[in-house]
């Protein structure tokens, strides 16, 4: 068993619920102390997902927000409590710091998290995040963007298609027409699920990596 001492203001009390009086590291030291022992797509996992919940608290919500509306200091803000975290040695590993360098609270899922890791890892380009392009169905945002390449990467989840968002039909034909919508602009578009990212990420980085040199990347 690993045993770190904690400083008082790392600890939170739990005040309903099941765990209700259970004492417990909160949400920024939690993650810091897994991301030190994980690899950075696990890594940005846990971090995104502090730096999202801070963000939205800070706004009310992040529905519509594309990075090009996030300016440099509320994203600072995000991730602020991360940095206010850190509190023991391994928390200065070369695996914090790069999960604390790429944390980016616009990324809208655990899987989009675990795309942009696998994608950095293996040494490709970095892609925007939430990106907004116009098309001629109004503007729409994206999950990735390689702007000097011109090329979107879309993560789909399980969830899109499975009738929990509305008629899985009618989401597929708008996702159809988006991504028409999209190409009619001459971007191009390379997408993968979920669970291929999570489950196969070498084929998905693969494919990524062939459409990049093919509109241009030279790695």
């Amino acid at each position: 068993m690993l045993v770190r001492v904690l400083p008082a203001d790392a600890i939170v009390t739990r005040d309903g619920g099941l765990l209700a009086g259970v004492r417990l590291t909160g949400p920024a030291r939690t993650a810091l102390d897994l991301a030190a022992e994980r690899p950075l797509p696990e890594a940005l996992m846990l971090t995104d997902a502090v730096a999202r919940s801070t963000l939205a608290a800070f706004r009310g919500g992040l529905a519509g927000l594309g990075d090009d509306q996030l300016s440099h200091a509320a994203r600072a803000a995000a991730c602020r409590p991360l940095y206010q975290a850190i509190a023991c040695p391994v928390h200065e590993r070369v695996s914090v710091a790069q999960a604390l360098e790429h944390t980016e609270p616009l990324r809208e899922s655990p899987s989009e998290s675990l795309s942009f890791g696998h994608i950095v890892a293996a040494g490709l380009p970095a892609p925007r995040c939430q990106v907004r392009l116009e098309t001629n169905r109004g503007v729409v945002r994206v999950d990735f963007y390689w702007e000097e390449f011109d090329l979107i990467g879309e993560c789909d989840g399980r969830i899109k298609y499975d009738g929990s968002l509305g008629d899985a039909s009618e989401a597929m034909v708008h996702q159809s027409a988006r991504e028409q919508a999209l190409r009619d602009r001459g971007h191009g578009v390379v997408r993968w699920s979920a669970a291929a990212m999570a489950y196969r990420p070498e084929i998905v980085v693969d494919e990524v990596a062939a459409r990049l040199r093919s509109r241009g990347w030279c790695g």
